[in-house]
């Protein structure tokens, strides 16, 4: 990861390869200092599984860190969707690209018409534009006004069906008269509490 994320940093530099050889270079050093303990001490270390797995390791950092040294510096904002010519700089939205020619090569576009006047558009994949013709507000689909909740308002009225009406609290203030009054609060059916005592 040490390996990828310098050659990400150096990319299309002579250093990311110089990044990327430098971490084989280190698997290759780690196998050698391997193959010495293995002839150091012949009984504890032994087996081919340890050098198979550095060899896949070195195998996959050349071709990841190789991957990511050529990839481009910049990010293109607006690239064609065939040539990935930059095209920023035009005044269109969705213009015809200068390189290779293609048009409306910004983002793929469908031809639907208008649902009044049947003047034809060229639309994306969820635009639902004011037609130029007949001025008519979404000229591809009508949009219908948000309903009022029913369900949320239903539930919360029969909730509150539910609860009881007298509270339990019978206990009296410290500053009440002697006695021993007895203190009910009512709920009200408009939501409101009133207390008799």
């Amino acid at each position: 990861m040490l390996v990828w994320a310098l050659t990400w940093r150096t990319r299309r530099t002579w250093l990311a390869s110089v990044t990327v050889l430098a971490g084989v270079l280190g698997v290759c050093i780690l196998g050698l200092l391997h193959r010495f303990t293995e002839l150091v001490f012949p009984v504890h270390v032994s087996g081919p599984i340890f050098p198979l797995l550095l060899a896949t390791e070195a195998a996959i950092i050349l071709v990841v860190g190789t991957f990511i040294a050529v990839l481009p510096r910049h990010r293109i904002d607006r690239p064609c969707r065939r040539c990935r010519y930059e095209l920023v700089g035009l005044d269109d939205p969705n213009p015809t690209c200068p390189e290779c020619g293609m048009l409306h090569a910004a983002r793929k576009v469908r031809r639907r018409s208008c649902r009044q006047c049947g003047q034809s558009l060229y639309i994306s994949r969820g635009e639902n534009p004011a037609c130029a013709g007949c001025g008519c507000d979404h000229c591809i689909r009508e949009v219908k006004p948000a309903r009022e909740p029913v369900i949320a308002p239903a539930i919360g009225y029969a909730c509150r069906a539910l609860q009881p009406l007298i509270s339990r609290y019978t206990t009296p203030h410290a500053s009440t008269s002697k006695g021993s009054p007895r203190i009910i609060v009512v709920r009200n059916p408009d939501n409101t509490f009133s207390s008799i005592g």
